[in-house]
């Protein structure tokens, strides 16, 4: 997947991200015609409050209190409808704009209109105040001054054939929705009657439709709107239902009873808050959603506690659970072997992990959780989540005496790689966590305006959650802008006149414009400016923050890992052998003799040898001698007197006489050859030795093992003693024949020091690549579906992402195990080519391979080079210029490539293995083309549709639009038929009909009918 792309421009843009938006707030249309129609009706706006807001109400009281006014008697709304609904914010503050005052006006002025409520602005509040007012007067400045004019000389051109006001009666309004197509609206002659009041407002009859009356029909119902309500530190909810601090409470309480019977839903409406209770006529509720642990939405009050909890988790489960069987026995030891009680015993043993995860796991994460609510700071919870720290976080790490088959905390290590430094970072994790819980018992007792001077405490203490929510409003304040600009431009014409069909024409020609769009850096900068949310409105899901940090975790440890367990096996394995322990001894290879006999004709060594003048290293040495039994003394003897015989020598100076024997008494006693290092030695056991003498020298019998078994010579230097001692050469070539032989095949230790480095380097490379990767390809992801260049109401595919949402929670773990068995692949295979490059024994087979692809390579230059040559000569396009040298090259490169693509499909076959090793970390992109590896439903790699639909289903609750409406249907649940009525939605629509006609095609009614 790229991440940079080709988009849409302007108002096409504009509408593939209304339609993305109608897609995602879909939840019954399971049929393609009724999902393409963009309907959005009241069982669809239920849903969405209960996920979003916990808003718990009757579909037909949502389809009565919402729907009716906002969407029409039919309760559905379309996109017109809902881009009507979006415009509420930006008409009312267009609507009370008195332009050649307000353009004069100091910003500090506009900052004291923010509403009375707020007794002190917040940093942030005054920064949102600044943008706004610098998006309104500078780049919306000419669209802001003459909207509502603009776009009623539209509407008068369209009906009338004139752009002069015109009187305010039925006919007019007829001709109107007839113009624009909507013909079932002009039966209604109580609407009718209603529009034309809420335009005139006091004067009743025989009002002009003019500027000032189209703005009382656009927002005479919107008096409760707070326009500043997208500049205040809140949340979506705080702003329609209150805040809520001991302070405000205790406010509340004192004031509740002077308020007047019409005003008392704004109390209830904020005791709902705090205790969860129904309003108004009981009609609707907000329930308890444990909103701690909402890993769909995010609603909880701040992204580190999450994350922190379940990496505690994730690193608690692998540093203390068993990996095992659980000490599980399904059959008895004589049938354990046999298929069936394998079958059963992992059957029991995986619904074992179920159960273990259920009972541990999850309530590890709850309880860590606890405190991180937006809007309950409930201090039992603090209290809970305080004691789950310590029981749960310090105590394993800190008590090592639990040991059963489930979970040990002792400092054996439970897995080759796992070390004590999961318990460090455990208690790091625990460490942070317990200073949240600090923050939220101050939270708790800190009244909200005490916070509204520090940016840094706001954030502390009333978490990332809330910045994120007052930074979708600033994205919402932006989108709406560009929204209502892109279609303004639209109707710019040489000649100064509008026209409807201009409009459609410039929009289609804009549909087939593109610009280049994301890239790596792009999203880096957006991410970490904070802009993704702020001005893109994108919500980075905390899952797969969490993911992406306990990746980054985890390639640590692996890295780390890895590179230990490859170090001690190299050491381990080219260890040098101990020749010398606590006690030592040294001797010149030409003081001894190597006795042999001859047998059949050949000279056979008999495997020790006889060395006079053996030096004990320690003198204390000497006292671990004892004398030897007499059976031995005996064969050794019998050995002293044969040794003429046996080397058919007449040297008699060695050994002459059988002297009284001692052998080591306990540990073995090594002897080395002069001139052995620790690196390169040869060495033998001290079988037996003469009287040892003041010079701590004796004549030894050496060769022969505490078994007397002989040929026991040790050392990689043995061989060199061959060159000048003969007799010795016959002892080499028993012992160390074979063992040369092994030798020949043993690795060097730079072959093996070369793979582990260069699999290491390859291996935290391409983890980290993945991990820097994760961030810009959610962004990109995102952007793509929101403009369009991923389809989404017109793809019926985008319905199967609607399904099987629980598959979400595979990502977590997908996430960490993934970046885990990837590191591994990545380092076996890039160590095993580097050390078949390296290796003696198969480096010639790698040069063979290499100076074939070097010759095949060399012939596939040449071949490119004169096809680039005969394509020119010969085709154009997909015809044939010159067909007869044409169809020559074709027959010769046919007959040449019959010969060389066998090793084309070998190295196909390579280069997918490797595709897929340095892929298995990464789910935000298929592995397998569209198609390819899915059977009916199933798809052998879901991990990719997954990832996506964990970003839409963060989309659908976030997304700048959506999260709008929400507060906007909130406001039409507290304030009823008072707010957004009727007439004023269909003022409204008429607005958006004129503003944007490129959206009539999405009109249901327009839909139905076949236009």
């Amino acid at each position: 997947m790229s991440l940079t792309f080709e988009k849409p421009v302007g108002a096409a843009v504009d509408v593939k991200e209304l339609q993305y938006i109608a897609s995602l707030l879909q939840t019954s249309q399971d049929s393609k015609d009724t999902f393409r129609d963009a309907s959005v009706d009241a069982a669809d706006i239920t849903h969405y409050l209960m996920s979003r807001f916990g808003i718990e109400a009757d579909e037909d009281y949502i389809r009565n209190r919402i729907m009716f006014d906002l969407a029409g008697a039919d309760g559905t709304f379309d996109i017109p409808e809902m881009v009507s609904v979006l415009l509420i914010p930006f008409l009312k503050k267009v609507s009370v704009l008195d332009l050649p005052q307000e353009e004069a006006q100091d910003a500090s002025t506009k900052r004291e209109q923010v509403n009375t409520s707020i007794t002190s602005i917040s940093k942030f509040e005054l920064e949102a105040l600044r943008k706004k007012e610098l998006l309104r007067s500078v780049e919306m400045h000419d669209v802001n001054a003459n909207i509502i004019k603009n776009v009623l000389e539209i509407i008068l051109q369209d009906a009338t054939g004139s752009v002069e006001p015109q009187p305010l009666t039925k006919d007019l309004l007829i001709k109107i929705f007839e113009k624009y197509e909507d013909e079932e609206l002009t039966k209604d002659e109580g609407l009718l009657n209603e529009m034309i009041a809420v335009a005139s407002g006091e004067l009743n009859d025989g009002a002009i439709l003019d500027t000032e009356t189209f703005k009382r029909g656009l927002t005479g119902d919107l008096e409760h709107y707070d326009e500043n309500l997208e500049c205040r530190f809140s949340t979506h909810y705080e702003d329609v239902f209150g805040l809520v601090s001991a302070e405000k409470v205790k406010e509340e309480e004192e004031e509740e009873g002077k308020r007047e019977a019409n005003n008392s839903h704004s109390s209830k409406n904020k005791v709902l808050l705090r205790s969860e209770s129904e309003v108004n006529d009981g009609s609707f509720k907000r329930i308890f959603t444990f909103s701690q642990i909402d890993y769909l939405a995010d609603t909880f009050r701040d992204t580190t506690q999450f994350l922190l909890a379940w990496t505690a988790a994730i690193f608690g489960y692998v540093a203390y659970f068993h990996h095992g069987s659980y000490g599980i026995q399904v059959c008895g030891t004589e049938d354990m072997d046999k298929f069936r009680c394998k079958v059963a015993q992992s059957i029991v043993v995986w619904f074992t992990v179920l159960g273990i995860m259920l009972v541990s796991v999850t309530p590890m994460v709850i309880i860590l959780s606890l405190g991180n609510n937006i809007h309950d700071h409930s201090p039992l919870q603090i209290i809970f989540g305080i004691a789950g720290i310590a029981g749960l976080i310090f105590f394993p790490a800190l008590y090592d005496g639990i040991n059963n088959d489930v979970i040990s905390t002792e400092k054996e290590e439970p897995l080759p790689f796992i070390s004590t430094e999961f318990k460090i970072i455990n208690l790091s994790i625990g460490s942070v966590l317990l200073f949240i819980q600090f923050c939220n018992i101050i939270r708790w007792q800190v009244p909200d305006s005490r916070l509204t001077k520090n940016k840094f405490l706001t954030i502390i203490l009333r978490g990332n959650g809330v910045r994120g929510e007052f930074g979708i409003k600033q994205a919402a304040v932006k989108k709406i802008h560009n929204l209502v600009k892109n279609a303004h431009d639209l109707h710019a014409t040489d000649s100064g006149e509008r026209s409807h069909l201009t409009t459609l024409l410039n929009y289609v020609k804009l549909t087939e414009e593109r610009e280049v769009f994301g890239g790596f850096i792009w999203a880096w900068k957006l991410f970490l400016s904070g802009n993704v949310v702020d001005e893109e409105g994108i919500w980075m899901h905390t899952r797969l923050l969490a993911g992406n940090f306990a990746q980054f975790l985890m390639i640590l440890l692996a890295f780390a890992s890895i590179a230990k367990l490859s170090s001690d096996t190299i050491l381990d394995f080219y260890a040098p052998e101990v020749f010398d322990n606590h006690c030592g001894s040294f001797v010149d290879i030409d003081n001894c003799y190597f006795p042999s006999y001859i047998h059949n004709g050949n000279k056979t060594s008999l495997g020790m040898g006889f060395c006079k003048d053996v030096l004990i290293s320690n003198e204390t040495c000497v006292d671990e001698f004892e004398k030897v039994p007499d059976y031995i003394q005996s064969y050794f003897c019998s050995k002293f007197s044969n040794v003429k015989t046996y080397s058919g020598s007449d040297d008699e100076n060695i050994f002459s006489s059988c002297p009284q024997l001692y052998r080591p008494s306990n540990d073995t006693i090594m002897t080395a050859f002069d001139g052995s290092t620790t690196d390169h030695f040869c060495s033998s056991p001290i079988t037996a030795c003469g009287e040892i003498n003041d010079n701590k020298k004796a004549d030894c019998i050496i060769g022969l093992s505490s078994g007397l078994s002989p040929f026991d010579f040790q050392g990689d230097s043995c061989q060199n003693y061959t060159k000048d001692k003969e007799d010795f050469e016959q002892v080499y070539d028993v012992v160390y024949s074979d063992e040369e032989e092994e030798l020949t095949y043993q690795p060097q230790k730079s072959a093996l020091q070369a793979s582990v480095t260069v699999g290491l380097i390859f291996t935290f490379f391409s983890g980290l690549s993945n991990i820097l990767v994760n961030i810009p390809s959610q962004i990109v992801t995102v952007m793509k579906f929101r403009t369009g260049v991923v389809e989404t109401l017109l793809d019926e595919k985008f319905l199967s992402y609607r399904k099987n949402m629980l598959n979400t929670a595979y990502l977590l773990g997908a996430s960490v195990w993934g970046m885990l068995i990837m590191c591994i692949g990545i380092f076996l295979l890039v160590a095993t080519l580097v050390f078949l490059l390296t290796y003696h024994v198969t480096r010639p087979y790698a040069e063979s391979f290499a100076a074939t692809l070097i010759g095949v390579s060399t012939t596939m230059i040449v071949k490119s080079l004169i096809t680039l040559f005969l394509n020119k000569y010969s085709f154009v396009g997909f015809y044939r210029k010159r067909p007869v040298v044409a169809n020559i090259s074709n027959a010769a490169f046919e007959s040449w490539l019959l010969a060389t693509t066998s090793g084309f499909i070998v190295m196909r076959a390579l280069k997918l293995i490797v595709v897929v090793v340095f892929n298995l970390g990464r789910f935000d992109r298929p592995i397998l083309a569209p198609g390819v590896g899915e059977v009916g439903p199933v798809k052998m790699d879901k991990f990719p549709s997954v990832f996506v639909q964990d970003l839409l289903s963060t989309d659908a609750h976030r997304h700048p639009y959506i999260e709008r409406l929400g507060i906007l249907f909130l406001m039409k649940l507290r304030h009823g038929k008072s707010f957004a009525a009727r007439a004023g939605s269909m003022w409204r629509l008429l607005f958006v009909i004129a503003l944007m006609p490129y959206l009539r095609s999405n009109r249901i009614a327009a839909i139905k009918g076949g236009n």
